[in-house]
């Protein structure tokens, strides 16, 4: 008789969509060892020009606008895996 209700731990239990990602992985990683010791610049460059949000009310078909927010955004993030520079 199967017990549905049986705790069962994660690592007991195969999955063959977890087990197919992970060998994946693993392959790319054995297929460059080149990459391990080599340090990796990331760049993360957010621009956003303009964003506008605009609170209104309204009663019956008489539309007013009541706050009008307009902004712009400019980021950057540098190597995020070894150690955090952002502006």
């Amino acid at each position: 008789m199967l017990n549905y209700a049986a705790i069962l731990s994660f690592l007991s239990i195969t999955h063959i969509f977890l087990v197919d990602e992970a060998l994946e992985a693993l392959e790319g990683l054995l297929s460059e060892p080149s990459a391990v010791g080599k340090i990796l610049q990331e760049l993360c460059i957010l621009n956003i020009p303009s964003v506008l949000v605009t609170v209104e009310a309204g009663v019956g078909n008489r539309t007013v606008p009541m706050i009008l927010l307009e902004m712009g955004l400019k980021g950057q993030a540098k190597n995020w895996t070894a150690g955090v520079n952002t502006s």
